[in-house]
């Protein structure tokens, strides 16, 4: 008999307003087989050239030389500016890797949006 393990919610947080308004939930989670990804649901953000994803280990990612200072992981490009996507994280992305999520257009001062990401606690 095989069973899959239901994933497990690491971390989360809500989006809030940067240069760009942005909504919805970020949430990194642990996997059966031990993969992270990082789910955006009920995302909704502008359109824009070029947004890529970031993880940010900061408390608040407002500006380029605090995301620079603090250090970054590049996710890649945005999937779309509205609806529910996942993103891979890598392997070597510890927890102080994980503490903001920061869409943003490349070459733009700073971040369009965040999401600070809180260690997950069920009720």
């Amino acid at each position: 008999m095989t069973t899959t393990a239901t994933p497990t919610t690491v971390l989360a947080g809500q989006f809030h307003k940067g240069a760009h308004d942005t909504s919805g939930m970020a949430t990194i989670y642990q996997l059966g087989d031990g993969k992270r990804i990082l789910r955006l649901t009920n995302f909704k953000t502008s359109n824009g050239p070029d947004v890529h994803v970031y993880l940010v280990a900061a408390n608040d990612a407002t500006d380029n030389d605090t995301v620079k200072k603090a250090g970054f992981l590049d996710l890649g490009s945005i999937k779309g500016n509205e609806g529910d996507q996942n993103y891979d994280l890598p392997s070597d992305a510890g927890p102080g890797t994980c503490q903001k999520i920061a869409p943003s257009r490349s070459g733009a001062r700073g971040s369009t949006s965040t999401s600070a990401l809180r260690p997950w606690r069920s009720k």
